[in-house]
């Protein structure tokens, strides 16, 4: 995914190319100012969101935020974006201890197009983390009992089990 300034960059040629091949009676011109439409189109569509997710994967919450940041309109963003969009948000406003923010979000993206049966396991297991500390054992449960219910990677085993560890540590487990 292409960073927003080089995107502006790519745009910016395309026009001013397209648009001088026109003025010299070349309607290839079109070609160019073609591609810098779908290129706007597909970041009004796309956002920043895989980039801010990578960012979050790697870690790098300060630049996954300021990227998130830069999505103006998310009602904009693909049914499939916006999910991914909505979970980043939840992840960010976890590590903020805005716990209502975040379950307000990650069920979200629990509702969303996530692409995968693991992702939707992974923001299960999230939701599940955050009912916990919100003291909510009985939502614990049913978000960790629908992770359960579908196939995912062993690494949401090993995080469902810290969720378990932390519902027992409480007093709120099975």
């Amino acid at each position: 995914m292409l960073s927003p300034p080089l995107r502006f960059t790519i745009v910016t040629i395309c026009l001013v190319f397209g648009v001088w091949s026109l003025t010299k009676g070349r309607l290839d011109g079109f070609i160019p100012i073609l591609g810098a439409l779908v290129l706007m189109w597909v970041h009004f569509r796309c956002g920043t969101v895989w980039l801010a997710f990578g960012a979050l994967q790697k870690g790098d919450d300060a630049r996954a935020q300021e990227l998130i940041a830069k999505i103006q309109s998310p009602e904009s963003l693909s049914e499939h974006h916006r999910a991914y969009y909505s979970w980043i948000k939840g992840v960010l406003a976890g590590k903020e201890k805005n716990f209502v923010a975040a379950r307000k979000f990650l069920t979200a993206a629990l509702d969303g197009d996530l692409r995968t049966a693991n992702d939707r396991c992974i923001v299960a297991c999230l939701l599940a983390e955050i009912d916990v500390q919100m003291g909510e054992p009985a939502e614990a449960r049913a978000h960790l009992d629908l992770l359960k219910s579908q196939p995912h990677n062993p690494q949401v085993d090993a995080m469902a089990e810290a969720v378990e560890a932390m519902m027992r540590d409480q007093g709120e487990g099975e």
